[in-house]
């Protein structure tokens, strides 16, 4: 809290010889700031387990819809496309940056520009994989929506 260290004194509070720095300067206790400070960290404090339980959430929903996906569509997929699915899904809930690029496809597979093409149109119409986008900017993302909520 406090960058300037050099006018620190001790203070002794009663019989117990609790010592509590504070700078030497302050003079009197100020009550109306402390209270100020405390609600500010009550704020803060409150903001972040708020966004830990919701992070918590979607994580949860996400791992849900992960066990749903490869119990319906891991018997579904060859070796690569499942490396490539797993793949995706290791980037959690916020999803793949940017999406799945044929590009993307061909690095992680380690396959021909051709075989991921094809495998990338099985997906698809497998509805594993929804396409977005035409030529260079063609991006494909997991399809969470099974077939029994549709």
């Amino acid at each position: 809290l406090f960058t300037d260290r050099s006018n620190l004194k001790v203070v002794h509070f009663g019989p117990a010889r609790v010592g509590h720095f504070r700078p030497a300067s302050y003079g009197h206790f100020n009550p109306a700031r402390v209270v100020y400070y405390v609600r500010r960290f009550q704020l803060y404090f409150g903001e972040t387990i708020l966004a830990a339980q919701q992070h918590t959430i979607k994580t949860i929903d996400f791992l849900i819809q992960k066990a749903r996906f490869f119990d319906q569509y891991s018997r579904l997929m060859n070796e690569r496309q499942l490396k490539v699915v797993q793949r995706m899904f290791k980037a959690g809930y916020k999803g793949f940056k940017g999406g799945l690029s044929a590009d993307n496809y061909i690095r992680i597979a380690q396959t021909s520009a051709s075989t991921a093409t094809r495998d990338l149109k099985d997906l698809v119409n497998k509805s594993i994989l929804v396409k977005s986008g035409e030529l260079k900017s063609t991006r494909y993302s997991l399809n969470l929506k099974f077939k029994n909520e549709v």
